[in-house]
């Protein structure tokens, strides 16, 4: 009898550390969730943004990797932002650490940005836990 429930007991913990296995990254994504505002530096001599300007936002794992984005066209500063699970492009590389960067260009791209662009990053990093990353954009000369 006692062997009985040992082996049930056992059974059970097993189940359970594999769906904690295969369902970790379902939850770390549910888990993630960023907020927080970004604002522009003023520069002198322009009042208004051209149009078509586009904002990304990019959450970088430790090693450098982007894992989230989010795009806001014609942002107005400053702009309250959120990031959640659905701005995950891949969820898999979820880190427990991580880094928030700001782009506003009007080319589209982001990685490094060019001269006349803007861009601002958080200080340290940030943890998965973490609710706030606030931003402020540079003008890159």
């Amino acid at each position: 009898m006692l062997l009985k429930k040992r082996f049930y007991l056992s059974l059970l913990l097993a189940v359970c550390a594999a769906a904690a296995w295969f369902l970790s990254p379902y939850l770390l994504r549910a888990a993630f969730s960023v907020s927080g505002t970004v604002e522009l530096e003023p520069v002198p001599g322009q009042k208004v943004l051209k149009s078509n300007t586009m904002l990304f936002i990019v959450a970088r794992g430790e090693a450098g990797v982007p894992f989230a984005v989010l795009k806001i066209i014609n942002p107005s500063f400053p702009l309250q932002y959120s990031m959640d699970g659905s701005d995950l492009i891949l969820p898999e590389l979820l880190p427990l650490r991580f880094r928030l960067e700001a782009f506003l260009n009007t080319h589209g791209e982001i990685g490094v940005p060019r001269p006349g662009d803007f861009y601002g990053a958080t200080g340290g990093d940030l943890l998965l836990i973490s609710k706030a990353g606030d931003l402020l954009l540079h003008k890159k000369e």
